[in-house]
């Protein structure tokens, strides 16, 4: 916790700052896989989302993101293991904003499996649409994050996971993505 100092020549006062973080963003640890795109938060805990300093449970908070119920906006910047490394977030309904680099961890992200001309849309074993087809299904549903490798999202849908290709997913927790 920061504080405040004041000196009175007699006494030395001490006045903690709350709402203030004294974290920073460790280095990106080797591995680390880019990728871009965006996603929403789907958090339930109505404390908010976590943003940590490095993929690790246990790292310093740089910022919660206020609870929202339409969601937040993410622009995603890479994933290690089963964490996301963000770029910034954007409150759909709240006043919340963040820029800067930070982790949430993914199962805590989503996109919408969901594609405007209506075809079937294919849950991918790799980041690649010649890749064995792992699930197909029609419609909209959403999709948690697992990771991401350049424009594709790896996603758990159910039981089931693969990669959904560019285009066959919408981040935007709004609309429905052109």
């Amino acid at each position: 916790i920061f504080s405040i100092v004041i000196s009175t020549g007699v006494f030395l006062l001490v006045y903690p700052i709350t709402g203030i973080i004294p974290a920073e963003l460790a280095p990106i640890p080797f591995g680390t896989v880019v990728c871009g795109g965006h996603a929403y938060t789907a958090d339930p805990d109505p404390k908010g989302t976590n943003i940590r300093s490095a993929p690790d449970k246990n790292s310093p908070v740089l910022r919660v993101i206020t609870h929202d119920l339409e969601g937040t906006a993410i622009t995603l910047a890479g994933s290690f293991k089963d964490w996301m490394l963000i770029q910034s977030a954007e409150g759909v309904t709240s006043e919340f904003r963040f820029q800067g680099k930070g982790w949430i961890h993914a199962s805590l992200l989503a996109v919408r499996a969901v594609h405007n001309s209506g075809r079937t849309i294919v849950l991918y074993s790799k980041p690649d649409t010649g890749s064995q087809a792992v699930k197909t299904f029609s419609g909209e549903t959403e999709a948690r994050l697992a990771g991401c490798k350049g424009h594709w999202m790896q996603v758990k849908i159910g039981k089931k996971q693969g990669w959904l290709a560019p285009g066959d997913y919408c981040g935007n927790p709004v609309t429905t993505c052109p």
